[in-house]
């Protein structure tokens, strides 16, 4: 791990140039239109949000970015965000094309690379997201991994994957996990991948894309300061942390399963428990908890767990047995694309088509 910094500074990762350019491939860029301006040539970033399983909540060092606790989550591949960075002659920002104000932590993580680089000049960063931001979806960590990625294409610094998770954990700790698919760990400075569980699917039920009233770093300054169910917490997640990890090993997805579900609601307890109580949770968060719990009464075949929002993440090892319980063609719903149009609730053998109530969340999208 590298050593701490001195206070005022940003923490730059070192990378011997022999062994950069044998863990990166050629680069390329490009040439880019963005709002009928003709851009320099800039550099690429494609990455996707990570939901945690045992979740990141509570900062060791603010100026660091480090977290209190280690966290698991799995990555999400099929919600994506894609950044560009370009040069330019004032740093600013584009969020599916609307100019937004530069935050301190991006500004952080472009004035970690300009040092790395030894680059003076100014940059043009344009993200775009295939999903809501800023409601719970995990957008700040593929917002920081793309970033990342798409400023170490831009230098052309072939930077190995720890390094790049240690530079993403400068924005935000969970995008530390966000450069790696499959499943990650993030302790101390930066992420490394556990695994990869091709069986385990994941899918995402959106009832909300409005963006949250109190945003994920404020609410663990709050928990931190005035939850006393926060230190609770602490003491006993070190030990959930290494039964998440064996479960994953082992592809005990029941284990696994419940471990998660009781996670997201012990995060979500701890943050209402926080004064002013923070409530990411709504209505039509508790439905579909409650979904998920009917859908176990015979046995655990999905788990939900919330970040730090009302959206749901449902967990599942047998995606076909979900879909047939949970889609009625029969009254008009289907699956386009990656969409699931409407969720019904299980449908039994003897059940009646026509019967089943609607499920009443929006568009839950398959990933």
């Amino acid at each position: 791990m590298a050593g701490s910094t001195a206070a005022g500074q940003v923490h730059v990762p070192a990378l011997p140039q022999m062994q950069a350019a044998a863990l990166c491939p050629a680069k390329h860029s490009e040439t880019s239109d963005v709002q009928g301006m003709l851009m320099k040539k800039g550099g690429t970033g494609v990455s996707h949000p990570n939901i945690a399983l045992v979740k990141y909540w509570g900062k060791k060092d603010a100026e660091s970015n480090t977290a209190l606790n280690a966290s698991i989550s799995i990555t999400v591949d099929k919600l994506t965000t894609t950044t560009r960075v370009y040069e330019s002659s004032a740093d600013e920002m584009f969020i599916n094309g609307v100019k937004t104000q530069m935050s301190s932590r991006h500004a952080a993580v472009l004035s970690a690379f300009r040092q790395k680089a030894g680059y003076s000049g100014c940059l043009r960063v344009v993200s775009e997201n295939s999903f809501p931001h800023s409601c719970g979806l995990a957008s700040s960590a593929s917002g920081f991994a793309a970033l990342v990625l798409a400023l170490d294409d831009f230098f052309s610094l072939c930077l190995c994957k720890a390094e790049l998770s240690e530079f993403a954990r400068i924005g935000s700790g969970s995008a530390s996990r966000s450069i790696f698919s499959g499943i990650a760990i993030y302790e101390g400075r930066r992420a490394r991948k556990l695994c990869d569980w091709e069986e385990l699917r994941v899918f995402v039920v959106v009832v909300e894309s409005n963006a949250k009233s109190v945003g994920s770093t404020l609410g663990m300054t709050r928990t931190a300061r005035t939850s006393s169910l926060f230190q609770e917490r602490l003491r006993n997640i070190g030990r959930k942390v290494e039964r998440a990890v064996g479960y994953v090993q082992e592809r005990n997805f029941e284990a696994l399963a419940l471990l998660a579900m009781r996670e997201s609601n012990e995060m979500h307890a701890v943050c209402l428990d926080s004064w002013p109580p923070i409530m990411y949770l709504n209505d039509e968060s508790f439905r579909v908890i409650d979904l998920c719990l009917k859908y176990n009464e015979d046995g655990v075949r999905v788990a939900y767990t919330f970040d730090a929002g009302p959206n749901a993440f449902i967990l599942t090892l047998d995606s076909s047995l979900l879909i047939q319980r949970c889609l009625n063609k029969g009254d008009g719903s289907s699956v386009s694309k990656d969409k699931i149009v409407k969720i019904l609730p299980p449908i039994e053998g003897s059940a009646r088509a026509d019967s089943a109530r609607p499920f009443p969340f929006g568009h839950p999208a398959w990933i």
